[in-house]
C-alpha cells in the first residue's frame, strides 16, 4: 500500500469557497424575503375580522 500525500489544489479550494459564499448570500436573500412575507402575514392576521373578534372576546370579563 502506498501512502501518497496529495497537496490540495489551492485554485479549486478557492473556487469552491467562492461558490459556497455565493450560495450563502443567495440563501440569506431568500431568508430575508421569507421573513418579510411572514411579517406581512402576521400583520394581516392581526387585523382579520376573526382575530379582532377573538381578541375582543378575550378582553371581556366572564
Amino acid at each position: 500500500m502506498t501512502d501518497r500525500s496529495i497537496a490540495p489544489n489551492l485554485e479549486r479550494i478557492e473556487q469552491r469557497s467562492a461558490k459556497m459564499k455565493e450560495i450563502c448570500l443567495m440563501f440569506d436573500a431568500q431568508i430575508a424575503l421569507l421573513d418579510e412575507a411572514i411579517a406581512q402575514l402576521e400583520t394581516e392576521n392581526r387585523h382579520s375580522p376573526i382575530e379582532v373578534y377573538r381578541q375582543k372576546k378575550l378582553e371581556r370579563p366572564i
